[in-house]
């Protein structure tokens, strides 16, 4: 939260999300004959998911007023 107020999600933001709704529905398909080879497979590519879906949100979160948006460049 910043002084003015809540920060809000922002429709690339949302779209993001959804991106990884659908990465980790499609790989809990691995998990309908789970073999050791497919859970393993899950948990490897599972975390690879997860882990930039974190970072991403948490870099969003802390510089999202002092990032640069569009291909403007800066003045100085």
């Amino acid at each position: 939260m910043t002084e003015a107020g809540e920060r809000h999600a922002s429709w690339l933001e949302l779209f993001f999300d959804l991106v990884v709704v659908v990465a980790v529905a499609q790989l809990a398909h691995r998990l309908q004959h789970p073999t050791w080879t497919n859970v393993v497979l899950f948990v490897v590519l599972y975390y690879a998911v997860w882990s930039v879906w974190t970072s991403l949100t948490l870099y969003s979160n802390v510089r999202a007023g002092k990032t640069r948006v569009g291909s403007t460049p800066a003045r100085s």
